[in-house]
């Protein structure tokens, strides 16, 4: 699949990579995150560039920092919903917004999925289903509940309308529909949740209480309250248009500070493995060059951010130097999960002004060396400690009574797994980078992981 930006270093072959864990297999279908709400149109200030539901207006180094914690913000909270369909696409970007919106006001999750950008769809797969998985194992939601049926949430779009000679080329690859008319209908209705009877009686001893509820929102409202059409962008992957959420992002949030995308991209260079890609991340964080950082990011899943790459350089280098350390020595493990593989933190040798200093993992401890060859440990029991006995403390304050058994065990399987946490590495055209929203989306998951479905009762005991 031919991604924007693309660019990869030319250089020796790409070692062949064996994996030091078994891969984690895709889970069943789970459930899908309900959507977050929106603000009403009418909360929006007219005059806004027509960017729906925009901020107000800010330093530019703001605007551009908005741009990249909105984009990762979204994708690690799963808010959108995308599952592995293949193919799609449309022929022009209008056609793409118009299939997508058209697919949604339908509930069409089907038709939904093949109209969004194939990496988004990738990404999202690969932790929304495992998050519901996990969800189930906890006994919160069904074992039949089915990610393609929206249960829950009912959308019904009437009279869409898009200003097809208004289309806006922005590069290449990156065009903006602009939509000017239609009502969408969201009705929720949480009885429909597939919530397990289990956690239904654990939340709700009292019986369960839903509620159901209809907001309609007029798009020439939202036109007049914004002063311009909503604005959906596209990306064009292998000769066809996908409508985007990154973009789409980052198009709104920039249209209303009036700021230009930049004319061109930073090129993707990544690295021949996925230890190599961390290291040089981490090395240029350090450095102070944040041109090689973008450069390092995934060339599908953080195309935005290639795009965006000049004007975030531009924006956040501020003339500052790096911290002058350097990474003379990196030795990981790794492992294939979720659709990547996670590098996690076995040494690391750091020089500084000729003084040298270094951290390595030792079981369920870190070492940590001074330059001075003073070693202090980091050990997990050590944290497990500290942190129920704090807990503890608070736990018989506010309940009366001891911490369970049940519960000290969790945090203590909470601790261990963040030692073995890492950063999140995938590969694209046969060059490896460094997934900013895998690696986050992966210690969400490590918090689920650990628990078990005897934590949910003793929590939800400990909450009455």
């Amino acid at each position: 699949m031919s991604t924007p930006g693309n660019s990869p270093a030319e250089g020796a072959e790409p070692p062949q990579h064996e994996p030091d864990g078994a891969d984690v297999a895709t889970p069943p279908m789970g459930v899908p995150v309900q959507p977050h709400p929106q603000p009403d149109p009418g909360q929006v200030p007219p005059g806004h560039g027509g960017a729906p539901f925009a901020p107000q207006k800010k330093k530019r180094t703001g605007v551009v920092v908005g741009v990249v914690v909105g984009v990762l913000a979204l994708v690690a909270a799963g808010v959108t919903a995308i599952f592995a369909f293949s193919g799609g696409g449309a022929s022009t970007p209008t056609a793409a917004a118009t299939k997508l919106v058209t697919a949604l006001g339908k509930g069409d999750i089907a038709g939904m999925m093949t109209s969004l950008a194939p990496a988004e769809a990738k990404l999202s797969v690969d932790y929304t289903v495992a998050t519901m998985n996990e969800l189930k194992r906890l006994e919160v939601m069904k074992p039949d509940a089915n990610p393609e049926q929206l249960t829950g949430v009912e959308l019904k779009a009437e009279g869409l309308r898009f200003d097809e000679a208004g289309e806006e080329q922005l590069n290449d690859h990156v065009a903006v529909a602009k939509l000017v008319e239609g009502r969408i209908t969201i009705t929720s209705d949480t009885a429909k949740l597939p919530l397990a009877d289990k956690f239904v009686d654990l939340a709700f001893p009292n019986g369960r209480v839903d509620q159901r509820t209809t907001r309609t929102i007029d798009v020439a409202d939202v036109v007049r309250g914004i002063g311009g059409p909503v604005r959906i962008a596209s990306v064009k992957v292998d000769g066809s248009w996908y409508a985007s959420v990154f973009y789409t992002i980052a198009d709104n949030i920039l249209a209303a500070e009036e700021i230009a995308w930049p004319k061109q991209p930073i090129p993707a260079n990544g690295a021949a493995d996925p230890e190599t890609a961390v290291k040089e991340l981490a090395q240029a964080a350090l450095s102070g060059d944040l041109r090689r950082v973008v450069e390092l990011l995934p060339p599908d899943e953080m195309g935005v951010l290639h795009d965006l790459g000049p004007l975030l350089v531009g924006e956040l280098s501020g003339g500052e130097v790096g911290s002058g350390t350097r990474i003379s020595d990196l030795r990981t493990v790794r492992k294939d999960v979720n659709g990547g593989t996670r590098v996690g933190l076995d040494s690391m040798t750091l020089e500084m002004d000729g003084e040298r200093g270094s951290v390595r993992r030792v079981q369920d401890c870190y070492e940590v060396q001074d330059p001075q060859g003073k070693v202090e440990k980091m050990c997990a029991k050590d944290l497990v400690e500290e942190f129920t006995s704090g807990a503890e403390e608070r736990f018989r304050r506010n309940t009366g009574r001891a911490m369970p058994q049940q519960l000290k065990d969790f945090a203590e399987r909470i601790v261990r797994n963040f030692f073995d946490a890492g950063v999140m590495s995938t590969q694209v055209d046969g060059k490896h980078y460094v997934s900013p929203v895998r690696t986050v989306s992966e210690l969400m998951l490590t918090v689920l992981r650990s628990l078990e479905p005897k934590d949910i009762e003793e929590l939800a005991k400990a909450g009455k």
